[in-house]
């Protein structure tokens, strides 16, 4: 499965590596935050029948060595729940080569409205995360200012 990454954040997490261990630590740990955030809005957000979607979202966590989450809906029929069927499909532009995926063959016509979940909660909070490390990296600029 294609994955959506945040673009312009691989110099952002340069300049904060470049803090050593702190500031590989505070990425870190604003990436983990990040991630929540968006599993948590995206759990709010979800429709409940049964609770089977609600439950099966979730993120993976970030590591020093390995500064990536993952956040995903496994229930099956996520990605048709979040972006519609049918004619209702509705797909935000950035996500089109991820959606592609999951392009019916047309065989059944189920037209279920969109109702974005996952994505929305997505794009809200990564819009947030490079101002959280653009903040950490002038934190980190003061503290080791001072020290000298």
């Amino acid at each position: 499965m294609k994955t959506q990454k945040v673009r312009g954040i691989p110099l952002l997490l340069k300049q904060l590596s470049s803090f050593g261990d702190d500031g590989k630590r505070l990425a870190t740990a604003i990436t983990n935050q990040t991630a929540e955030k968006i599993t948590n809005k995206a759990k709010l957000k979800c429709p409940v029948d049964f609770g089977q979607l609600r439950q099966s979202i979730g993120n993976t966590e970030a590591t020093i060595k390995i500064n990536h989450s993952l956040i995903f809906a496994s229930a099956p029929y996520a990605p048709y729940v979040n972006w519609g069927t049918g004619g209702t499909v509705s797909v935000e532009p950035m996500f089109k080569d991820l959606a592609i995926q999951f392009k019916g063959r047309g065989i059944k016509k189920i037209n279920l409205p969109a109702r974005p979940f996952l994505t929305s909660s997505y794009l809200e909070e990564s819009a947030q995360y490079r101002p959280r490390l653009q903040k950490a990296i002038e934190k980190l600029s003061k503290q080791y200012n001072n020290k000298k």
